[in-house]
């Protein structure tokens, strides 16, 4: 019974501490994530993504405002908002279509996928 309990406890604290990284682990951790917000806000800013997204999205007959919204923590979560007329009629297969096509644009221009996040405009 001792050497079950002895076991668990071995076990219980192996998984702590893998589970729990060390401060300098999570400051390297942050410092990286940081670096690449950075380094992607650069590239929206220098590149004509958010004029491209916007010109994609009005193709294929979306009425978007000139608001876009950009959250970048990790290279898989980076957030993009877009603001459309009448988003609140919209279906869940033009969402999908939404994000498909900021994706490709994305695509285009070298950066990973965004989450797209639609909102109302007035």
């Amino acid at each position: 019974m001792s050497f079950l309990i002895l076991f668990l406890l071995i076990f219980i604290t192996v998984v702590l501490i893998k589970n729990n990284a060390s401060p300098s682990e999570q400051s390297l951790h942050n410092d990286i994530r940081d670096n690449y917000a950075e380094e992607i806000g650069e590239k929206l800013q220098s590149s004509s993504f958010t004029k491209e997204v916007l010109q994609a999205l009005r193709a294929e007959g979306y009425f978007p405002d000139s608001t876009v919204g950009y959250l970048v923590d990790s290279p898989d979560k980076q957030f993009i908002s877009i603001y459309l007329h009448n988003s609140d009629k919209l279906d869940k297969a033009s969402k999908e279509e939404i994000q498909k096509i900021i994706n490709r644009v994305a695509k285009n221009n070298n950066l990973n996928s965004f989450i797209v996040d639609i909102k109302e405009t007035n």
